[in-house]
């Protein structure tokens, strides 16, 4: 095996372990079938209808795997939107 190849399998094991806690859960073949097939059936009734999948508590924010707080920077960008205007 090349060192480069091995660096980059160690590197793949690695951005795994730091984003384990930010992916939702995997699900079966069968479960994402029944998933997509629910959604299709409530886009028959509302064709505005977007799925979005949930994600974990805390999910994106950095350094807080798992922990769910509010992301400071973003809320005062958006309070001071809204007091602009």
């Amino acid at each position: 095996m090349s060192s480069g190849l091995a660096r980059y399998q160690n590197e793949v094991a690695e951005s795994h372990a730091e984003i384990k806690s930010d992916v939702p859960e995997c699900r079966s073949l069968v479960g994402a079938w029944r998933e997509m097939r629910s959604v299709w059936k409530r886009q028959q009734m509302a064709p505005g209808y977007q799925f979005d999948t949930p994600l974990p508590p805390g999910a994106g924010l950095p350094g807080n795997a798992g922990k769910q707080e509010p992301d400071e920077l973003g809320s005062s960008i958006a309070d001071q939107a809204i007091h602009e205007r």
